[in-house]
């Protein structure tokens, strides 16, 4: 079965594994070795702390198994506007644009440099990953799922991927999938047993992304809970390849 990574975070970073890729070269080695066909990458420094320094890290990284994501700093106080951001990206091949709320202190549903993005993306349905990620503790449950389903509904065409180390408090993030169509959950943040198996009964096969959660899951995880899951193999494709190939393909990278 092959497998997309809808975010793989490359570089050093607090509390990674010993063996997670820092360069291109380990992260294609790394790859082959978990059968995973492609990833959406991006940096850790512009996950944890500097969107601009790491989006520059990965600049030149053109492989036909790598889709480069880069991270959005939302200060007010940027110069760089929204949209010469996002045009400077796709100037770039970039296939999804990261937020990571927790790392700047923002909230996304009251934040107008991340509005203005958002409404960007939402013309084109360019992916806006949503991970809330925290350098120092490796905390669960950060994520404020009223926060994301008042965001999904206040852009309902955008394709909005939300993650985090780990959802304990599944109810919540059970209630966002309920009340929204565009919202989609990494499976790396999901790992309670049967977890997969209710959202996709109750929720479709479409609502969640394949991640192995890298750099700071076992990389070999995740790919076992989509193979042995009680769900069918339409969806075990699905979920491991085809809905995060699908929003690719549905986004206008070009117009």
């Amino acid at each position: 079965m092959k497998f997309l990574d809808a975010l793989l975070p490359v570089g050093r970073t607090n509390g990674a594994i010993f063996d997670a890729p820092t360069t291109m070269k380990q992260l294609i080695k790394y790859m082959d070795r978990y059968y995973i066909s492609e990833a959406l990458v991006v940096h850790t420094l512009s996950r944890d702390s500097g969107p601009d320094i790491g989006n520059m890290e990965i600049l030149d990284w053109k492989h036909e198994r790598i889709k480069c994501v880069w991270a959005f700093d939302p200060c007010c106080i940027k110069v760089e506007t929204a949209a010469e951001f996002l045009n400077r990206a796709l100037e770039n091949e970039i296939k999804a644009i990261l937020i990571n709320p927790s790392a700047m202190g923002v909230r996304i549903d009251r934040t107008s440099r991340i509005d203005e993005l958002a409404g960007l993306l939402e013309k084109r349905r360019i992916p806006l990953i949503l991970l809330y990620s925290k350098v120092t503790g490796l905390p669960s449950d950060i994520i404020n799922w009223y926060e994301i389903t008042d965001f999904c509904k206040k852009f309902p065409k955008l394709p909005v991927i939300a993650g985090e180390l780990r959802t304990l408090s599944n109810r919540p993030m059970l209630e966002a999938l309920a009340q929204t169509k565009n919202l989609r959950v990494m499976l790396s943040a999901i790992w309670q047993a049967q977890m997969l198996d209710t959202i996709v009964e109750k929720f479709g096969h479409r609502r969640v992304v394949f991640s192995m959660g890298v750099p700071h899951m076992d990389p070999a995880a995740f790919q076992m809970v989509v193979n042995y899951a009680d769900i069918t193999l339409t969806a075990k494709e699905a979920v491991a390849c085809g809905n995060m190939k699908d929003i690719l393909e549905e986004a206008n990278y070009e117009g």
